[in-house]
């Protein structure tokens, strides 16, 4: 709560709305379809966990930001232990924007 808390208060006046699906993979389906303009996780995520989600969205070319490491999600490797706080949208632009206000 104390993060989602923190990263309203950074969107308030930059958004319009603000949802909370509660499934990353369902999420960045949702920009991949044109259904949501962005997403950003407030917490760290392992890039096996949305890999199928991942697929979707980059052929759909969103752009998919791993903001705290500084690098696209993609070159992450597939694997239990590394995790990432993401950010993604229609394009890298707008995924670093959102990265910037949220990190």
């Amino acid at each position: 709560p104390r993060r989602l808390a923190a990263a309203t208060l950074a969107l308030d006046g930059q958004t319009r709305r603000v949802r909370v699906l509660g499934a990353l993979a369902l999420a960045l389906c949702q920009v991949a379809g044109g259904r949501a303009d962005a997403i950003a996780t407030l917490a760290p995520t392992r890039a096996v966990d949305i890999a199928a989600a991942q697929l979707i969205a980059r052929e759909a070319g969103v752009a998919i930001l791993a903001f705290d490491v500084g690098t696209e999600f993609a070159r992450l490797p597939l694997d239990l232990a590394r995790r990432a706080r993401i950010s993604a949208a229609a394009d890298e632009a707008s995924a670093h924007r959102l990265a910037s206000l949220v990190h």
